[in-house]
């Protein structure tokens, strides 16, 4: 997973100060981030009943889930896995 992390970022040219790095998707940070996408979405589309997350996948072989900070402030996540036709 991290050479893949690595030649991704290297290939990116991305000038904003924004690090990635391995993320647990059980920490306090992800679950924060997560909380506030779910809601952000419930009033988007109007949801009645809270959404819920799901992380799925994350144990396949070649996936791996990820943590974005600025400045060592947890500002994004996601999950990267391998598409299977």
């Amino acid at each position: 997973m991290t050479d893949f992390l690595d030649n991704l970022l290297a290939d990116s040219g991305a000038a904003v100060p924004v690090t990635i790095e391995p993320g647990d998707v059980n920490s306090p940070e992800v679950v924060r981030l997560l909380a506030a996408c779910c809601a952000e979405i419930d009033v988007i589309y109007g949801n009645t009943e809270p959404m819920a997350p799901e992380i799925a996948g994350i144990d396949e072989p070649g996936a791996a889930f990820v943590l974005a900070r600025e400045n060592e402030r947890a500002v994004g996540c996601g999950a990267i896995r391998p598409h299977t036709a």
